[in-house]
């Protein structure tokens, strides 16, 4: 099957879902996968770089395209555009994969003028984020809504990663699955942390720090005694300062297994708002698939896991979690294997290959 993935992130982005699918179906199947457009206008600001077309080829089955931002209006005038003039040229760049795909993916309600006019083709709505919360723009989270609202009348299926959206979109679409994130095998480690004399505890976050993170819950964390923390991934908001607080930046995905190894505990401090019950989040499934203790703001989401985590309902919970000494998730190397099997990338698209027999 010829499948156009018109995806929410660029593929050398941190890896998420949309790549991992991506990646498991060109197994079987051709995908074309279509990172989101850099436009030349915001390579002139400084916003970005890189505004030339490419075409590139992963493997066999998977290639990589990103349109010319040359002629691409920025994103930002997309509310005002009422004839869609500003995504002309995508539209023209892409329309040899949109006529030639059997089933499209779309990972970004922003992509939705592109295949408005598809005929016959099947067209799956993959929804990982509320990019409308995500949005500081109150014209830009208008023109999503209405976006999104269009491109569900278009739409075969849809499916979600969080029960809220499962509930959310229940009425609006009559075909919805939900299929949560999952496990890269890959990146497990072979190796548990030798034990060290270290008097602190390593307590260790991994993933990107934006505003949804609890900078508040970090604070309350290494406010405690014989505790350090360990931030790896790229921040884009003001650093908490203090002495037993470290910042890493980005790794390689092949070092992550081994990075949450040298964790005793490792967090998932989110802020409580709307935001967070939307996020079904891929962190705590690579935390437990190195067997690591986890704390976790309580969420839909998380109460998922079960006793699998420490939940915290606030920071006083929070602040007693970290006093406490935390068992594993997993008594043997084989119940984690199991579950590993269960929740990995491999199976989350083995859901995905039945939606498609389905359609």
């Amino acid at each position: 099957m010829n499948i156009l993935y018109l995806a929410p992130i660029a593929y050398e982005d941190l890896r998420q879902r949309p790549q991992y699918i991506a990646e498991r179906l060109a197994e079987k199947h051709t995908v074309v996968y279509v990172e989101p457009t850099v436009r030349a206008v915001s390579c002139v600001l400084g916003r970005a770089k890189g505004y030339k077309g490419q075409v590139r080829i992963i493997s066999k089955n998977l290639t990589i395209v990103r349109c010319n931002g040359t002629f691409v209006a920025p994103f930002r005038w997309r509310p005002y555009d009422i004839l869609n003039i500003g995504s002309m040229a995508e539209k023209i760049q892409l329309k040899k994969y949109v006529d030639t795909a059997e089933l499209i993916l779309v990972g970004y309600e922003g992509w939705t003028d592109i295949i408005w006019k598809c005929k016959n083709t099947k067209i799956i709505y993959d929804k990982m984020d509320d990019n409308v919360l995500l949005t500081p723009e109150i014209s830009i989270k208008r023109y999503l809504q209405k976006a999104e609202t269009k491109l569900l009348r278009k739409i075969t299926c849809m499916v979600v990663t969080a029960q809220k959206f499962a509930k959310v979109y229940q009425d609006r679409v009559k075909h919805i699955y939900l299929i949560p994130n999952g496990i890269d095998i890959d990146i497990k480690s072979k190796n548990e942390k030798k034990k060290s004399d270290e008097k602190n505890k390593v307590f260790g976050y991994i993933g990107m720090i934006s505003e949804w993170f609890d900078m508040e819950a970090l604070k309350v964390i290494a406010e405690q005694k014989n505790i350090s923390v360990d931030m790896v991934g790229p921040c884009n908001i003001e650093k908490y300062d203090k002495q037993n607080v470290f910042y890493e930046g980005c790794i390689p995905k092949d070092e992550v297994g081994n990075k949450i190894q040298e964790f005793d505990v490792c967090l998932y401090p989110f802020k409580k708002g709307e935001l967070l019950d939307t996020i079904n989040p891929v962190k705590i499934y690579e935390y437990l698939a190195e067997n690591k203790p986890v704390i976790a703001v309580d969420s839909l989401e998380t109460r998922r896991f079960g006793t699998l985590v420490y939940r915290y309902h606030n920071y006083k919970e929070l602040k007693q979690l970290c006093n406490m000494e935390l068992k594993k998730p997993f008594e043997t190397e084989t119940e984690c294997m199991n579950y590993i099997e269960k929740n990995s990338w491999e199976e989350r698209t083995k859901q995905f290959e039945k939606i498609l027999e389905e359609l």
